[in-house]
């Protein structure tokens, strides 16, 4: 599979806990007025950051923030693929050449791909109710990990897990 990585800067991966609705817009904001927040993202990204109403519905949050990437030149071409991670993220729509493109270690994933298309066939051919549920949470959990690791707060890469 030969699929080009999908190169984002680091500090958009910071963005993926609000943008997958990990985390509520009001967090994000309490957070983007931390000391440490600041000095992680472009002053240009971080003032129009700032100047979002987090009080807002997580979906026109989500509109704001990628308005603003948008508007900055090395994301417009890309704001597909950034549609499709954030989607794959958030355990709505897998997109299955969207996890190669992730920034993660070689054959990773490869193997994030072979899960959720394992899971996929699961659906496809109507595994037992009890073990789809479990392995809907074990997916879930997983994602959880993943969208952790990539915004920073985690240093861990997850085990891929075992249907």
């Amino acid at each position: 599979m030969d699929v080009q990585k999908l190169i984002l800067p680091q500090w958009f991966w910071r963005l993926t806990p609000v943008l997958t609705a990990r985390q509520s817009p009001q967090e994000f904001e309490a957070w983007l007025f931390t000391s440490a927040a600041e000095p992680i993202f472009p002053e240009h990204i971080y003032q129009a950051l700032i100047w979002i109403n987090y009080q807002q519905t997580t979906a026109q949050v989500y509109r704001s923030i990628c308005a603003i990437l948008s508007e900055d030149e090395q994301f417009l071409e890309k704001m597909a693929d950034i549609h499709a991670v954030l989607s794959l993220l958030s355990g709505e729509y897998y997109d299955w050449t969207t996890c190669t493109k992730l920034p993660l270690p070689e054959n990773y994933g490869e193997e994030i791909y072979a899960l959720l298309l394992e899971f996929d066939e699961w659906e496809i051919f109507g595994h037992v109710e009890c073990d789809k549920s479990i392995a809907e949470r074990k997916i879930a959990c997983f994602l959880d990990e993943l969208c952790a690791y990539l915004s920073g707060q985690s240093k861990k890469l997850s085990d891929i897990p075992i249907l």
